[in-house]
């Protein structure tokens, strides 16, 4: 019902708010949070708020620093964060107008210096009709974690969360979290997905058996999305297809993280570290149709998210919890990356 309600809400809302209805904002706010009972924006560094179902939005506050250079983000109900792109993000205290400034890295390192006493994994649905969830939890116990088993933990609700393991590893969790001060904004490279020459070289044969059939007057796969165009230049598709092995981090990124389905229906995986101060790290993806590795990842420290395309969260994920990510196939996932970046590369030549 809840996921009912949202839907009908986001749809509605769409529908009757006219572009720049605002009653005290010289332009249209940008939308950067929401709480249960309002939604935030920002004309530069002035802060606005409206009700879900309101219009107009209502002036609030100026922060006391510039944000142009960078993000804004609603840590919570109490806080705004500001991530102005480098190792540094800025706490804003909405009731007391404190500000705190924060190092990204230290803020993991000191989630690491108080050891970890439980994880939480989940893995769900939801849309417009439905909400499922499954859910299992592991308790600290002389260094290693082990499955609680309690009615909590039912592997069977809704999304059928596969039996993986009743153990986790104490040396496998605390090398992984000790990894993440370098890796969570880490941008992928082909290597680092294992892709090599010979996937590059099923990609060409695909691009070539596509192009025998547009020249039958048949251009669409289905299978493959880049070939749902019309009207392909193949000549074009082709000289792109060399350049692959040369694609930088940013450009093999850019083509993992790309919007391209939409969906009422998400899904998500989620691992929640809870260390012994009840502070919380989580790890999860989000999708709602393809996504090749479960990229991008999405990691939360206080507040404040950060998104990767870490091949090192996916292989923990496997090893910590086999099952989890049942969605992946490796061996098609690489080509999916190829494919991607030449579409991404497609319309920007």
């Amino acid at each position: 019902m809840r996921s009912l309600i949202i839907c009908l809400l986001l749809f509605s809302s769409l529908a009757a708010t006219p572009q720049g209805s605002y009653r005290s904002a010289p332009e249209e706010p940008v939308v950067f949070g929401y709480t249960n009972d309002v939604i935030y924006g920002s004309a530069g560094n002035k802060i606005y708020t409206r009700a879900h179902t309101a219009v107009f939005w209502n002036y609030q506050f100026t922060l006391p620093f510039d944000v142009r250079e960078g993000k804004l983000a609603l840590a919570d109900s109490t806080r705004i964060v500001y991530n102005p792109g480098n190792d540094s993000l800025l706490y804003f205290e909405i009731s007391s107008r404190q500000v705190t400034l924060r190092s990204k890295r230290a803020m993991f390192e000191a989630f690491n210096n108080n050891p970890v006493v439980k994880i939480i994994i989940e893995k769900g649905s939801a849309g417009c009709f439905h909400y499922d969830l499954g859910q299992v939890s592991f308790e600290e116990n002389n260094g290693d974690f082990e499955l609680e088993h309690t009615d909590f933990n039912k592997r069977g609700r809704g999304t059928r969360l596969p039996a993986g393991t009743d153990y986790i590893s104490g040396t496998l969790v605390k090398r992984f979290l000790q990894q993440m001060p370098v890796i969570y904004e880490k941008k992928a490279s082909l290597q680092d997905l294992g892709i090599t020459a010979a996937d590059m070289q099923r990609v060409k044969a695909g691009v070539l058996k596509a192009k025998e059939r547009a020249a039958k007057g048949n251009d669409k796969d289905y299978s493959i999305p880049l070939f749902m165009e019309e009207n392909i230049d193949f000549n074009k598709l082709t000289s792109l297809i060399d350049s692959l092995p040369f694609a930088d981090r940013a450009t093999v990124h850019e083509s993992l993280v790309a919007s391209r389905l939409f969906s009422t229906t998400s899904y998500w995986v989620k691992f929640v570290f809870i260390n012994d101060k009840d502070e919380k790290l989580s790890v999860s993806c989000t999708y709602s149709g393809d996504n090749t590795f479960y990229f991008p990842w999405r990691v939360t420290i206080d507040g404040f998210t950060f998104y990767n395309t870490s091949i090192e969260i996916t292989a923990f994920m496997k090893t910590a919890y086999p099952g989890l990510l049942d969605k992946m196939n490796v061996t098609w996932d690489k080509q999916m990356v190829l494919y991607w970046m030449l579409g991404e590369l497609y319309a920007k030549h």
